[in-house]
């Protein structure tokens, strides 16, 4: 399951960003504002 955001800038660009985090494994929970992944998901 990917974790996605979409950011609007002042441009009218959409940015679709995919929570991955330093270890290359996609975050359950994306902080947007900070641009930062705050929980892992579980592999299964």
């Amino acid at each position: 399951m990917d974790t996605e955001a979409i950011s609007y800038d002042a441009s009218g660009t959409d940015l679709k960003r995919t929570a991955i985090d330093l270890r290359g494994q996609i975050g359950s929970f994306y902080d947007a504002c900070r641009d930062r992944v705050l929980e892992q998901s579980i592999a299964n």
